[in-house]
């Protein structure tokens, strides 16, 4: 049996429309308030005619859901926030190569800025 979660941590049915979403602002379901401050979930954050500011986290999120979360069943709440936490923690963080960065993990990404910035220290001196 596959328990449902809303943002809150409440169950949920999947028979109650909109109280099984698990990312803000999905395509998949419909524009407006469509009852997610009555689920105790939390909508996007931006104003109208300011659609940039959520890029990166919607970018973010689909990736999660196309990567993660639509090849998975999660039985408990504590097992998806387990699995979510592996995938950024390890997987997206530490192996998975992003295009925008230079087709390298954000990690190793750090690591060549920090030894560029000592790099640049060393030779001021």
């Amino acid at each position: 049996m596959t328990a449902y979660y809303t943002r809150s941590g409440h169950n949920a049915s999947p028979a109650q429309p909109n109280a099984s979403l698990t990312t803000p602002n999905s395509s998949s379901h419909p524009t407006g308030d469509s009852g997610v401050s009555s689920n105790g979930m939390i909508g996007s954050m931006s104003r109208k005619g300011n659609c940039w500011d959520n890029v990166p986290m919607e970018s973010f999120f689909g990736t999660l859901k196309r990567e993660l979360i639509h090849h998975e069943r999660f039985v408990t709440k504590m097992e998806a926030k387990q699995r979510i936490f592996e995938y950024i923690e390890i997987f997206y963080n530490g192996w998975r190569r992003h295009s925008s960065i230079g087709s390298v993990s954000p990690i190793d990404f750090e690591r060549n800025y920090q030894y560029h910035e000592e790099q640049v220290l060393i030779n001021a001196c």
